[in-house]
């Protein structure tokens, strides 16, 4: 009753997952007013499968296939879970890339005046993105003069992982782990880093992780220093990055040393 009594008859309505309450209010919503919606998918529903049983996922997906049955369109972030979501609902899906809201710092860079050289990480510290932070702790063995800096968001537990690891190759004194900070700041050390670093899962075995597009990683294309994504080998990223000359996605050890070396 809210929502009819503060805006006019849309033409058109977008659900936007997650939550799935989103993608069931627009479809209620649809049906109200009698026009078309779309179902955007900003992570994958039902097709998400990592540490789920066959038999909720088989479930999910039936209940997933009712909802979206009456849908016009998909959209998602990329090309890899557009070609999934088709696939598995017969439904026409754009690509539409994540977005981000620009701060007036990025519109003039910032330079790093001491000349400090780090690879810079802001966020969160998950589970599945470990291998690649201990990929990147074994390529800097062999880099000496830069250091990696991260403004960590935790969990504890993940950032004492990565310590011990950095301890036991005898590099904890160039792993710089900070305190969350404000957005302002974080773009400032982002802008003065030697690059930015993006990790995402080395595994091949989901086959859609290769579409982990995060609205963190296109925001980063936009600031000057290139960016280092150390992922599996089909990542999309791959073909962003040499689209917009920003960087380079690197699966395995001689890779990611061979690209620090370029960047210094």
């Amino acid at each position: 009753e809210m929502i009819v009594a503060s805006i006019p008859k849309p033409d058109v309505i977008i659900g936007s997952f997650g939550p799935a309450a989103s993608l069931w209010a627009a479809r209620y919503l649809a049906s109200f007013y009698n026009v078309p919606w779309v179902a955007d998918f900003r992570d994958l529903g039902a097709l998400h499968w990592k540490g789920r049983g066959k038999l909720s996922r088989e479930i999910d997906l039936l209940i997933e296939n009712r909802l979206l049955a009456s849908a016009s369109g998909l959209m998602t972030v990329g090309d890899v879970l557009a070609n999934a979501l088709e696939k598995k609902y017969k439904k026409r899906c754009c690509k539409v890339y994540n977005g981000w809201v620009r701060n007036s710092s990025q519109e003039s860079p910032v330079e790093n005046k001491e000349g400090e050289k780090y690879i810079y990480y802001a966020g969160r510290i998950y589970l599945h993105r470990m291998n690649s932070f201990f990929l990147l702790l074994d390529a800097l063995k062999d880099a000496q003069t830069i250091h990696l800096k991260i403004r960590s968001l935790g969990p504890k537990l993940m950032e004492e992982k990565l310590l011990e690891y950095a301890q036991s190759i005898g590099l904890e004194k160039r792993l710089e782990l900070l305190e969350p900070t404000d957005q302002l700041t974080v773009q400032k050390e982002a802008e003065m880093a030697t690059m930015n670093l993006v990790v995402e899962d080395l595994n091949t075995s989901d086959p859609y992780s290769a579409g982990t597009l995060t609205g963190k990683f296109l925001q980063l294309l936009a600031f000057t220093p290139p960016v280092l994504s150390i992922t599996r080998t089909d990542s999309e990223m791959s073909g962003i990055l040499k689209e917009t000359n920003k960087g380079k996605v690197c699966s395995g050890l001689k890779q990611v040393i061979e690209f620090i070396s370029a960047c210094l």
